[in-house]
């Protein structure tokens, strides 16, 4: 092996190394472009209010725009917050709301809820940005529902229609 060949493999193996780190760099990049947060029943601290909350919070550094969340019933159907207000089912001086709806940046919450009769089964958000919500579950939701309400929204995103 003379130093031509060993210069030509040092140059090969330098492109595939810069090769590697752009892609590697780009889904780095488009990675932080999408909306991540996280939703919760209850508040993120202990609290000893009588409403039903949900809790969000942002996992990434860029702003996010809350478009609707809600919680999941023990029949698998979605109550949207924002809708049951609109129709008049609830009254904006019965609900619970702390923060923005627009997360600014990492960290940021909002909470949001009512008092209720029925506990719910999950919680669910959905961003600007999002075709599927973001859905969590209690603990006393069934495993094989979970599957099933993960697949059906899998498969049909139109949540509030079910």
């Amino acid at each position: 092996m003379n130093i031509q060949d060993l210069t030509q493999y040092m140059t090969l193996a330098g492109s595939a190394i810069a090769a590697v780190a752009g892609i590697w760099n780009l889904r780095l990049q488009m990675r932080g472009k999408r909306d991540r947060f996280l939703v919760r029943l209850g508040t993120v601290s202990p609290s000893i209010e009588e409403e039903t909350t949900l809790s969000i919070v942002s996992l990434s550094d860029h702003q996010i725009q809350l478009t609707d969340w809600g919680f999941v019933e023990s029949n698998s159907t979605f109550t949207s917050i924002p809708l049951e207000l609109d129709a008049g089912y609830i009254v904006s001086g019965e609900i619970l709301s702390r923060g923005s709806t627009t997360l600014e940046n990492f960290g940021r919450q909002f909470v949001a809820g009512y008092v209720r009769r029925d506990k719910p089964l999950g919680a669910f958000a959905i961003s600007s940005t999002q075709h599927r919500p973001v859905i969590t579950f209690d603990k006393a939701m069934p495993l094989l529902r979970r599957i099933w309400i993960r697949l059906r929204l899998l498969f049909q995103s139109s949540y509030l229609g079910w």
